[in-house]
């Protein structure tokens, strides 16, 4: 991409903001903005033009690259014109403030505050687009309670996988659309306007925005609301990962003195309950004062959980409470599936034995009960829930074929419904007044932006009208009748206007259904 200049850049965060605009109407703007003369920024446009950044199309002129990949071309022109490409020289220079310039310095601090954004915003979307999933397997327990038990471990791993995957997994069978939504919420400019491209967001933060800041109020450049979160998140989660390794470490030094019965056994006079520590090679520890035969049962189900690497998906359940802290759902689901891991194991080591055996493995457990609580270490693998294990112990039947397969069937079901999401869809409203008699047409209040090469309308409207999307190069129209979807052909990311050629004989609301799009700003010319 051909270098921008300084000039030419100002001018380009115009058209951005405005596009795609006449190119009169253009020059008005960099004539009250900027002081250009008319001339002057003709100039400009047909020099952009050659460089393939902008396109004049019979007078409507339209951007040919995002702000986006105009800030990341320069910054990567600058990395390599004055560090050589090198990273860390750049890092140095810049925590010094050497070598560059103050609007270089507020390039890449924009690009930071960019960056910390996204994280924010992928990690909340990422957060509220597992709730559902979350709240149906904690409702699976209930009422599937007396079921294997294993059942509920794939489900639960299936919601922690929702919750680590940055990105969404389309399918039709989804129950939801696209369920991240939370975008950027900044404010900026004389007006102070909030544009979370979210109607209701929008609505509630302007209205708060108009009724406490007054008229000519300016903020110094954008101040993102997530930007100022992220701070707050990353100083929590570094709190939380911090006091987990010190305890850790901590309760690693207070077991340097236990002795070792066997291999990856030992014992300790200083802890009440057993727990399973370390993670590549996990280690046992027993209190000292256990019986003989206790021990024997307890180490049953501690070699259990070792041979299914059980403390290892532990873990990684608090490390997903550490990253949504924010989030209490995940908390209250950890302490479920905490218990769950329990109840598994306990099942698979009962399977093994005959009434006898699981009579004295209920004492066990029993006899742990009455201890106090053995959790040390939130990266510690202790025992839970006790009374709640020997009650599942004394209710345990071999699970029926039928319900095996009935339970795979449900899971496949959630799965599939709640780890992909349909593609994403708008409903929409424009205003229509009394036509008169004539065909009129009528714009939607916001831009939208093409999510791929096809855009679906469906009209609830009583009339046959004409829709038509217009990306400033060029205009599509497709004909609506109620209750049918219609197709039109699009450019990714191609950003448009929507209208209506509709002909009404009483002032009302025309609704739409759109698919394949997502809002991306107010269209001021509506």
């Amino acid at each position: 991409m051909s270098k921008i200049s300084a000039s030419e850049y100002r001018f380009c965060l115009i058209l951005w903001e405005s596009e795609p605009i006449e190119a009169s109407k253009l020059t008005r703007i960099c004539e009250e903005k900027l002081g250009w003369k008319r001339t002057t920024t003709y100039t400009v446009i047909k020099r952009l033009c050659e460089s393939g950044i902008i396109v004049n199309h019979n007078g409507t002129v339209s951007s040919l690259i995002s702000r986006e990949e105009a800030e990341t071309s320069e910054i990567d022109e600058m990395l390599n014109e004055k560090f050589e490409g090198s990273v860390p020289r750049f890092l140095t220079a810049f925590t010094k403030r050497q070598s560059l310039s103050e609007r270089e310095i507020d390039e890449i601090q924009k690009m930071i505050d960019k960056i910390m954004e996204r994280i924010m915003l992928n990690i909340i979307n990422i957060s509220l687009s597992a709730v559902p999933f979350l709240v149906a397997v904690l409702l699976y327990r209930i009422v599937f309670k007396n079921n294997a038990k294993w059942t509920r471990m794939i489900l639960w791993a299936l919601a922690g996988l929702k919750l680590m995957l940055p990105f969404s997994i389309e399918s039709p069978f989804g129950f939801f659309e696209n369920s991240r939504t939370v975008s950027s919420v900044t404010v900026e400019g004389n007006s102070f306007e909030a544009n979370a491209q979210m109607n209701l967001i929008d609505r509630n933060l302007n209205d708060y925005i108009d009724s406490n800041y007054y008229e000519g109020t300016v903020v110094d450049g954008k101040i993102s609301v997530f930007n100022i979160l992220f701070i707050v998140y990353l100083a929590v989660l570094i709190s939380i990962i911090i006091y987990s390794v010190l305890s850790y470490l901590r309760l690693k030094r207070t077991l340097k003195n236990s002795s070792v019965l066997e291999d990856n056994i030992y014992i300790s006079s200083i802890i009440e309950s057993p727990f399973v520590m370390g993670y590549f090679k996990p280690s046992v520890y027993l209190p000292s004062d256990l019986s003989e035969t206790d021990s024997r049962f307890v180490l049953k189900h501690e070699k259990e959980h070792i041979y299914h690497h059980d403390h290892v998906y532990k873990l990684l359940g608090y490390f997903l409470c550490a990253v949504h802290w924010f989030n209490p759902l995940i908390w209250l689901a950890y302490n479920c599936f905490s218990k769950d891991i329990e109840l598994c194991c306990d099942e698979r080591v009962i399977k093994k034995m005959n009434s006898s055996d699981r009579a004295d493995y209920s004492a066990a457990l029993l006899n742990l009960s009455i201890r106090r609580n053995g959790f040390v270490s939130p990266l510690a693998f202790g025992e839970n829930d006790v009374k709640g294990r020997i009650k599942s112990i004394m209710k345990y039947k071999k699970t029926s074929l039928w319900i095996i397969v009935v339970s795979i069937i449900l899971i496949i079901f959630l799965g599939i419904g709640f780890m992909t999401e349909r593609k994403q869809s708008l409903e929409i409203e424009i205003e229509v007044p009394v036509a008169n008699g004539e065909t009129l047409y009528y714009e939607y209040e916001y831009k939208l932006k093409a999510d791929g090469y096809k855009v679906y309308i469906t009209s609830y409207y009583d009339e046959d009208m004409e829709a038509v999307i217009n990306s400033g190069v060029k205009e599509y129209g497709v004909y609506l009748t109620k209750g049918y979807k219609a197709e039109i052909n699009t450019v990714k990311d191609d950003v448009f206007t929507l209208g209506i050629r509709v002909n009404n004989s009483r002032t009302q609301t025309v609704r739409l259904k759109i698919e394949g799009v997502s809002l991306e700003s107010l269209n001021l010319d509506s």
